[in-house]
C-alpha cells in the first residue's frame, strides 16, 4: 500500500497561512488549469508573468494545474508556453490580496519552421538536473521497433548506461547496477518485474506513457528503498472529446487501445490491450519453436470533479511465461505476473496556496518455475 503525504503537508501549510494572512494580503494568487483542446491535462506549461519593472514571476504545471503564489499588485504581461504549442500571451492586472483563477486552452502549433542555425559562445553550466531524464510519449514514436508497437523499453535501452543481458529475462541494469536495485513506477504504484520475458517489451506501451521521469542517481527520499535506477512513469487520461483507437499486428505482438469519452469534456476512459504471438506462429514463420507468451492489460478512468480536482482509477495486469532456454532439450522455463491497483486525487484550493495530491495503490506479484510439470511458486 503506497500513501503520499502531501496530505499532511498541505494541512501544516493551511494552518501557517492563517497566521501569515495579514502578511499575505498584501499580494495576489494566481492559479488554473491547463489542457490542450482535447480536453487533455499538460505538464510542464510554462505560466510566467512579467511586471512593468521587468521583475519574473512563474511556474510549470503540474497534472494540468499551476500556482503562482506571492505576485506583488500590478499590471503584468502574462505568457503560457509548451513546445508543439501556440503561446498565449495576455495582460493582467492583479490587486493586493486578489486570488485569481485562469484556464487555459493550447492548441497544437501546426505551423512548419525552415531552416534555423544557432551559434553562441560555449558555456560551462547547464540547465538539465543530473541524473535526470525525462522522457516524454510522443519520443517513443521516434524509434523503430520489432512490430508497430512502441514500447518504452526500446526507448530505455537507448540511454546511457542501461543495458539487458541477451534478447530474453525481462532483467533491467541501469549503470552497472542490478536489476532488483531498480524501483519502477506506474501512476504511483510500485511494479516489481516490469520487462517482459522478450527485452524489447514492457508494461509501459507508447500509447499509454504521458510522461517518464528516469533517475539514474539523485533522486530523493520519496523514492527510498532503492539504491539503483528509478524509472517513474505518469499514464495519459484517455481523450475527452471523441474516441480514437489504434490495432497493430506482427509476428510477435498484437496490440490494440481505445479511449473515449464518458461525460465530455469531463470524464474519460482508456484502455490499452497487447498479447504476443509468437508461441503460436514461430513454427510457421521462422520454421523454429518460440516458446514465450507474454502480454499486459491496462485501464484507466479519469474525470475532472470541478475546476479546481481531479480524481483517476488505474488497473495493470501481466503476464509472462517461457522457456528461457529457447528450443533446447533443457527446460528453463519460468513465469511471473504483476497486478495493479490504484486511485489519485489531485485538489488545487481556491482559496489556500496549496496543491495536494493523494496517491492510493496495491501491487501483486508473483512467480512460478516449471521443471518436469511441477510448479514451484514463490
Amino acid at each position: 500500500m503506497i500513501a503520499r503525504a502531501s496530505l499532511l503537508f498541505s494541512l501544516l501549510l493551511a494552518a501557517q497561512s492563517v497566521v501569515v494572512h495579514n502578511a499575505d494580503a498584501q499580494f495576489a494568487t494566481l492559479r488554473g488549469r491547463v489542457v490542450s483542446t482535447t480536453n487533455e491535462a499538460i505538464d510542464g506549461v510554462n505560466v510566467v508573468l512579467r511586471g512593468e519593472n521587468g521583475r519574473l514571476f512563474g511556474n510549470s504545471t503540474q497534472d494540468g494545474y499551476y500556482l503562482i503564489t506571492r505576485i506583488p499588485a500590478g499590471r503584468y504581461a502574462l505568457s503560457v508556453s509548451f513546445i508543439g504549442f501556440v503561446t498565449i500571451t495576455d495582460t493582467l492586472s492583479l490587486e493586493a490580496g486578489s486570488n485569481v483563477q485562469r484556464n487555459f486552452v493550447l492548441e497544437e502549433d501546426e505551423s512548419q519552421l525552415g531552416q534555423v542555425v544557432v551559434e553562441s559562445e560555449r558555456v560551462e553550466t547547464r540547465d538539465y538536473i543530473a541524473g535526470l531524464r525525462t522522457i516524454r510519449g510522443s519520443d517513443l514514436d521516434v524509434l523503430p521497433g520489432a512490430s508497430l508497437s512502441r514500447d518504452l523499453a526500446g526507448y530505455l535501452l537507448t540511454e546511457a548506461g542501461v543495458v539487458t543481458v541477451g534478447d530474453r529475462g525481462g532483467q533491467l541494469f541501469v549503470r552497472g547496477g542490478t536489476p532488483s536495485q531498480n524501483i519502477f513506477l506506474l501512476d504511483g504504484m510500485r511494479v516489481f518485474q516490469p520487462l517482459h520475458l522478450i527485452n524489447a517489451y514492457s508494461i509501459y506501451p507508447a500509447e499509454i506513457v504521458a510522461f517518464a521521469d528516469v533517475f539514474s542517481s539523485g533522486y530523493g527520499a520519496y523514492y527510498g528503498g532503492r539504491t539503483g535506477a528509478v524509472i517513474d512513469v505518469s499514464t495519459r487520461n484517455g481523450n475527452k472529446e471523441r474516441t480514437v483507437g489504434s490495432l497493430s499486428v506482427s509476428p510477435f505482438l498484437a496490440a490494440g487501445h481505445v479511449e473515449t469519452p464518458i461525460i465530455k469534456e469531463r470524464v474519460s476512459f482508456i484502455a490499452s490491450v497487447r498479447q504476443s504471438l509468437l508461441n503460436q506462429y514461430g513454427q510457421s514463420v521462422i520454421s523454429r519453436n518460440l516458446p514465450f507468451d507474454y502480454g499486459d492489460r491496462f485501464f484507466k478512468l479519469h474525470g475532472f470533479v470541478n475546476e479546481t480536482s481531479n480524481v483517476s482509477f488505474t488497473a495493470l495486469r501481466s503476464s509472462d511465461r517461457g522457456n528461457l532456454a529457447g528450443d533446447a532439450a533443457v527446460s528453463r522455463e519460468i513465469g511471473w505476473s504483476n497486478a495493479a491497483y490504484g486511485a489519485n486525487y489531485f485538489y488545487l484550493s481556491p482559496e489556500l496556496p496549496v496543491l495536494t495530491e493523494i496517491t492510493v495503490g496495491t501491487t501483486r506479484f508473483s512467480t512460478e518455475k516449471f521443471e518436469d510439470e511441477d510448479v514451484i511458486q514463490s
